[in-house]
């Protein structure tokens, strides 16, 4: 069952679903197939979640094609995402606590370990990718740009992701690989 529309990027949008069998609540991401390109995307994201296992990786449950969309069923998480929590606690001057700060920084640092070891990188790691359970715990999302590499030393070199946390060797149109998603994690 649809529910209301919790997220919108430049690749579809994200709803709240409830699955009529069992009343619970998940996530769907309904990409976008408007060309191949997007088709393989779409297909990777849906693959790498499906085979990650991390306690601070959003769960991947089931996919299927609807509409001309992928779409992707994911854990539900309810305590939004990470660029809310910025936003709401800056504007009640309630600043994270260094505990905080360090207690998200390591669940962030804990996922991207693990995509690493996977010879993945995400590429567009931001705030409004580290989605939040309701206890506060670090969900890392949206797999749509990331690249799985075929030998751990190999770099991509699009320019690719979002400009506020792009490492500075993407934006200079240089090869890049791991380190260019830890510099993305330091932005946060």
């Amino acid at each position: 069952e649809l529910g209301k529309r919790i997220g919108r990027g430049s690749y579809g949008a994200c709803y709240a679903v409830i699955d009529a069998r069992d009343s619970k609540l998940y996530c769907l991401k309904a990409i976008e197939l408007n060309s191949s390109a997007d088709k393989d995307l779409a297909e990777q994201e849906a693959l790498l979640l499906s085979v990650f296992q991390h306690p601070h990786i959003v769960r991947y449950h089931d996919s299927f094609i609807h509409n001309d969309a992928l779409c992707v069923v994911m854990d539900y998480c309810h305590g939004g995402d990470l660029s809310q929590h910025i936003r709401e606690r800056s504007v009640a001057r309630q600043p994270f606590s260094e505990g905080e700060v360090l207690d998200l920084f390591v669940q962030m640092l804990s996922a991207v370990e693990y995509v690493h070891s996977r010879r993945t990188i995400h590429r567009d790691l931001k705030t409004s990718n580290m989605l939040l359970t309701q206890h506060g715990e670090v969900r890392l999302a949206d797999f749509g740009i990331a690249k799985v590499f075929e030998a751990t030393h190999d770099g991509a070199a699009t320019v690719i992701g979002s400009p506020n946390y792009m490492a500075p060797e993407i934006c200079r149109g240089r090869t890049y690989s791991y380190p260019a998603d830890i510099w993305s994690l330091g932005c946060i």
